[in-house]
């Protein structure tokens, strides 16, 4: 939640920095063997006006394994390998949660001043209905005054004023 010292649009610059905190607080609660899956469930933007509740399976990774990958051929010779499949993995597995958070944080960010937005529209017409009602009402009151007050001066000059003749 912002505060009114660093303002808004903190939240959107830390962004990055939470989701890298967020990935590797999880990647450590895996490794240590607390945690052996992650869904993640947030609100995913489709308009401003419409949201729609995603789960993404996050850990284990298995939908790269079923997504049937093709593997093509290098021209030229054999592939230098400097760093392990497993490692190559490890890295990709941290990329890929990384920007899989920063991108949840991001529409989860968007929904909220969605929502915000939309709530504070109708919010103002409700105030817009209210104030037109009350000026309404108001015209009404003052006119009955005045023609309260013009009937009694007519009134009183019919009494008073007819007599003086």
């Amino acid at each position: 939640e912002p505060d009114a010292e660093h303002g808004e649009h903190d939240v959107d610059d830390k962004r990055r920095e939470l989701a890298d905190e967020v990935r590797n607080y999880v990647l450590d609660r895996v490794l240590q063997g607390k945690l052996g899956s992650l869904i993640i469930v947030y609100p995913r933007a489709m308009s401003f006006t419409l949201q729609r509740v995603e789960a993404i399976q996050a850990l284990p990774c298995q939908g790269w394994l079923q997504s049937g990958a093709t593997v093509r051929r290098v021209r030229g010779g054999a592939v230098l390998m400097e760093s392990s499949f497993g490692r190559i993995l490890e890295y990709l597995v941290l990329a890929w949660l990384g920007e899989k958070l920063y991108e949840v944080f991001g529409s989860s960010r968007l929904s909220e001043v969605a929502a915000r937005s939309v709530h504070l529209e109708g919010s103002s017409q409700e105030l817009q209905r209210r104030r037109n009602k009350l000026l309404r009402r108001y015209f009404r009151e003052r006119h009955e005054v005045i023609d309260r007050s013009m009937r009694e001066l007519f009134a009183a000059k019919a009494i008073f004023g007819g007599s003086s003749s």
